[in-house]
């Protein structure tokens, strides 16, 4: 459905906070899915050219339950962890986590609060996305990271489930 981000921000939200949200052309469960399966999150998960391998995703989707994966560099095949604890989980409409990630500058993101809202719209699922804290730089990039795994998993969500 490739529906632009739109770039709404909650009146008061901190600048340095991420805040996102995007359709796709798919039902919220199946949109849902992809967040919270480990066979689906390793296909489309990292921006551009960064895979995420099915060997380093774990996900136990309940809450206290881990939302683990890393992403790789295609460059330098380095393996970029994130490692989370899921806060609350409400198939398929919220999912919470908690978490801490190596970025591929070797800076260490700790205690990210990781928030999405599935919501179903005429056949399509929406998600809105907040994420915090980060500095300006670390919104900019987390922002734009997360657009171009959106664009990844707009492909996968364009191929039709079996």
């Amino acid at each position: 459905m490739n529906d632009e981000l739109h770039h709404y921000r909650p009146e008061g939200l901190p600048e340095t906070d991420v805040y996102l949200s995007r359709t796709f052309a798919a039902p919220v469960d199946r949109v849902f899915a992809y967040f919270t399966e480990p066979d689906l999150v390793a296909t489309w998960f990292g921006p551009e050219t960064f895979t995420t391998p099915r060997e380093t995703v774990e996900i136990d989707a309940r809450e206290g339950g881990v939302w683990k994966l890393a992403m790789q560099d295609p460059e330098t095949h380095e393996l970029l962890p994130i490692d989370g604890v899921i806060t609350d989980f409400e198939a398929p409409t919220h999912l919470a986590v908690r978490l801490d990630a190596q970025t591929g500058d070797g800076a260490e993101l700790s205690d990210v609060r990781l928030d999405i809202r599935f919501q179903e719209r005429d056949g399509h699922g929406r998600l809105t996305l907040h994420e915090t804290p980060f500095d300006l730089e670390g919104r900019h990039q987390t922002e734009q990271g997360w657009r171009l795994s959106f664009d990844k998993l707009d492909a996968e969500l364009a191929i039709p489930a079996e």
